[in-house]
């Protein structure tokens, strides 16, 4: 399966959780993923891929998700920076271990509300930790 197709299939989730499944394939970059994340802002709270086989690239889209609490797509194939989530300001779980993300991290991360679990471990991240993280206790 592809994540492009289940995103596309289903425009009013709230939830998706499809972790640990090696088939499960594609990218979030897509254009057709992209659109789908469009569609999705107004519902989508929890999405959790983690644990599969998609690759690409952190789409700027996924800033669009601002009703989104818990962001799980550790363990996957994923490459480039990470774009700034800034708009996510419910955002309590943001998981992206075990990728291939490089560059910095973005200094809007430490920013966030009500971020509390944030996982970044294992990806070629450079430069320095963002204050606003490193002087959160909650973090």
């Amino acid at each position: 399966a592809h994540v492009e197709d289940v995103l596309q299939s289903y425009p009013h989730l709230r939830s998706l959780s499809i972790k640990g499944n090696r088939f499960f394939e594609g990218t979030l970059d897509s254009p057709e993923s992209r659109d789908a994340l469009r569609v999705l802002s107004d519902t989508l709270e929890d999405l959790d891929l983690s644990w599969n086989s998609i690759g690409g690239t952190l789409p700027s889209e996924l800033n669009a998700l601002t009703h989104l609490r818990v962001l799980s797509l550790g363990k996957n194939a994923l490459c480039g920076t990470l774009p700034s989530l800034s708009a996510l300001e419910r955002l309590h779980t943001l998981e992206l271990h075990s990728n291939r993300l490089e560059g910095s991290i973005p200094d809007d991360l430490g920013s966030l509300p009500s971020l509390t679990n944030l996982r970044l471990d294992d990806n070629r991240f450079s430069g320095t930790i963002p204050r606003g993280i490193l002087s959160r206790p909650s973090v």
